[in-house]
């Protein structure tokens, strides 16, 4: 996704320990993409960044394994005014 060691440190720190504690052998992870998350949550920034990443992650607890097709996973453009924004969910 290209971010950055802070960035990842970040999402790792808060999400890791929040997941774990489901208990459950196996967690179904996905996540959202800038348009798609343009369309659940509006974002308004002043002054308007050159390049706007946003990601927002959902993960399930299951308790058994399924099988999923891959994400493709865009990567943030970081020339200039960027902005950078992670968020999630339990679903």
């Amino acid at each position: 996704m290209n971010l950055n060691e802070k960035e990842k440190s970040q999402f790792k720190d808060y999400w890791v320990n929040r997941i774990e504690q489901s208990n459950e052998e196996y967690v179904f992870i996905t996540f959202l993409f800038n348009d798609e998350v343009n369309q659940i949550a509006k974002l308004e920034v002043t002054p308007t960044p050159l390049n706007v990443f946003r990601m927002f992650m959902f993960y399930t607890p299951l308790n058994e394994k399924v099988e999923v097709e891959s994400l493709s996973i865009p990567s943030a453009r970081r020339t200039g005014y960027t902005l950078i924004e992670w968020g999630g969910a339990k679903n």
